[in-house]
């Protein structure tokens, strides 16, 4: 019940996900991109010698991250306060404080998993651009770069962390009001 309800909210609330939406797309796709560059096989045999290129690497991405999981927390704390009313209107109905959380939650899992769908699609070709790039910068012949399953699974880590933060950030908010 309280996911179609979620899934009806996000529709009525389209406007003001589509931000959220868009961010956390651009951001995955950017996190995609990277974390493949990072972990692919060509990257691997460059930065064997120096790895202070990896870690620097590694490093921004845990900046980003951070950077992100902050404007989320930020943004989803405005989406709530927009919508003190509706939130109202279900205490009034009889629904407990714990459902509206429940409500929150599905809706910001709903439009993560589909940013994090869409921002991977995308993340695959700006990660050929950026495998281009770097291949341009070493000197080294360009080919379709293979996608590395490990950064993929740190992308998609890093992502969860994000989704995370942003929602303790919003339930205590929620729990405040």
């Amino acid at each position: 019940m309280f996911f179609k309800l979620a899934v009806r909210n996000v529709k009525r609330q389209f406007g003001n996900y589509l931000i959220y939406f868009m961010t956390v797309a651009l951001t995955v796709a950017l996190l995609f991109a990277i974390n493949g560059v990072i972990y692919s096989e060509k990257m691997q045999f460059y930065t064997s010698a120096d790895e202070t290129i990896r870690d620097m690497m590694v490093w921004f991405v845990a900046m980003i991250g951070f950077v992100v999981a902050f404007v989320l927390s930020y943004a989803t704390s405005f989406m709530l306060k927009l919508r003190k009313r509706e939130f109202g209107i279900y205490l009034t109905l009889g629904m407990s404080r714990r459902d509206i959380r429940s409500i929150f939650i599905y809706e910001t899992l709903f439009i993560c998993l589909a940013a994090l769908g869409i921002g991977l699609l995308c993340g695959i070709f700006l990660h050929q651009g950026l495998m281009a790039l770097a291949m341009n910068l070493m000197k080294m012949e360009f080919t379709i770069a293979p996608y590395s399953k490990k950064g993929l699974c740190a992308t998609i880590s890093i992502v969860a962390g994000i989704f995370l933060m942003a929602s303790v950030v919003s339930l205590r908010y929620l729990k405040r009001v």
